[in-house]
């Protein structure tokens, strides 16, 4: 039963934890915060499709290859790098592609211009940015190893567990699918295990980086004085619209969620 059912409906509320996730609404809305993301087995809730049904429209879809990487040749941490695309008419995330290795700076940069060259002009590269100056100095490297192709560094702020919330939550709703593969395995097991002391995050971190980017400007919460339905069912990051409501007491309400 909600407490303030005049402001917050039952399905208003409901929509709030699909949108956010069973991890950030305990925390949230629930005063039940869990210690980590561990346990909830969201990588057994992406739907695996078989090449023969992914959508034929795919080429008309915003499309991201996102990167995370990494530089230590049959060790370490891995380079990750999924192709995900946002099919508008379900609004369905897909994840095409995941190239997954560990390979020297060369033999990564290699990798990553064979996917740009394979991928094709219409498809969007994003790269994580390390802090520092060195973080600048490997993106630029890279614009000019992908010159002609849309490329764009972006750097991490917050806490990986913040911003891979939003990609999980969609997990959690269903909104994301994945073509059947040989790298489908790695992908699940990373997700299912990750929390503040999983020993990799690399596929995490791309996935985050790249839906975040495929739904940026987006709105499909509800928070705080918004009035009305919203259609789409991705969850949303950001949005220059900033809705205004004028409540019976005179109070202007404004704001958005992810």
């Amino acid at each position: 039963m909600p407490l303030w059912p005049e402001r917050y409906s039952r399905e208003r509320l409901l929509r709030i934890k699909e949108a956010i996730g069973t991890y950030w609404w305990s925390a949230m809305y629930q005063q039940n915060p869990k210690a980590s993301m561990a346990g909830q087995e969201l990588g057994d809730m992406i739907k695996i499709i078989d090449p023969k049904d992914v959508p034929v429209d795919m080429s008309l879809q915003r499309r991201v290859r996102a990167w995370d990487l990494a530089a230590t040749q049959g060790g370490g941490d891995f380079t990750a790098g999924p192709l995900m695309t946002r099919h508008a008419p379900t609004g369905k995330i897909i994840i095409e592609d995941l190239c997954h290795f560990q390979k020297s700076p060369l033999g990564t940069k290699l990798m990553v211009e064979a996917c740009a060259e394979g991928d094709g002009h219409g498809v969007q590269i994003k790269m994580e940015q390390e802090p520092g100056s060195s973080g600048v100095t490997v993106i630029d490297d890279y614009k000019t190893l992908l010159a002609g192709y849309s490329f764009e560094g972006e750097k991490a702020t917050g806490p990986i567990q913040v911003r891979a919330g939003p990609f999980l939550a969609a997990c959690e709703a269903g909104n994301i699918v994945m073509v059947r593969g040989s790298w489908n395995s790695a992908l699940i097991n990373e997700i299912n295990a990750f929390d503040d002391n999983a020993e990799h995050d690399d596929i995490i971190i791309a996935l985050a980086l790249g839906y975040n980017k495929l739904v940026k400007g987006m709105f499909g919460g509800i928070t705080w004085g918004r009035e009305g339905d919203v259609s789409t069912n991705v969850v949303p990051i950001s949005s220059a619209v900033r809705p205004q409501v004028v409540h019976s007491d005179g109070r202007l309400v404004t704001g958005l969620t992810w």
